[in-house]
């Protein structure tokens, strides 16, 4: 499955609106005007349907697709466009990093704290080649293999969190068995 191919429309109070295929996805359309808004009758989460990009009304909507989050993650990666990969991120994305020795585990609390932290790791000359290691739920785990390696964590892992089609969380671990056992895996 590739990149979504169609428009993105959002409102004051909504997230991004994607059409996929014939499928809609609606990532929160809580705006009073919005007409992705969620209603009673519309906020059945995992139940997707079907609808075209010609629809009046944009119900809340999900992809019949169990790995939409890998791909969309695949594609943000292999882009090598960092712009690309901040904009899966929700604007309050929290990313906790590993407890350092005797110092306090490093957090971002934003998009634009996550960009600081790796436009430094850039401009230092490091980069990545990120492997998606399977998908649980909203739950991606990722071996971020970046180069150099983490002097204190070289075999780090994440899991990406998503709410809808947004990034929300980034956790990091010291391995992938301790990244792939916290989904289940």
């Amino acid at each position: 499955m590739g990149t979504p191919s169609a428009a993105t429309r959002s409102c004051n109070a909504c997230a991004s609106l994607a059409l996929h295929q014939s499928w809609i996805v609606v990532v929160s359309g809580d705006g009073p005007d919005c007409p992705g808004r969620r209603t009673d009758e519309t906020a059945n989460v995992g139940q997707p349907t079907k609808a075209t990009a010609s629809s009046s009304a944009f119900p809340t909507l999900w992809t019949d697709n169990p790995q939409v989050h890998s791909d969309r993650l695949r594609t943000a990666f292999e882009s090598r466009d960092l712009d690309q990969l901040l904009a899966l991120m929700d604007e309050n994305v929290l990313w906790r990093g590993l407890q350092q020795p005797d110092d306090e585990t490093p957090i971002c609390r934003s998009r634009a704290d996550v960009r600081e932290v790796l436009e430094r790791f850039l401009e230092r000359g490091g980069t990545g080649y990120p492997e998606i290691l399977g998908e649980v739920g909203d739950s991606v785990v990722v071996d971020p293999r970046p180069d150099p390696p983490a002097q204190l964590t070289p075999t780090l892992h994440q899991v990406y969190t998503f709410r809808g089609a947004r990034v929300v969380l980034m956790q990091d671990y010291p391995d992938r068995t301790s990244a792939l056992a916290s989904v289940g895996l």
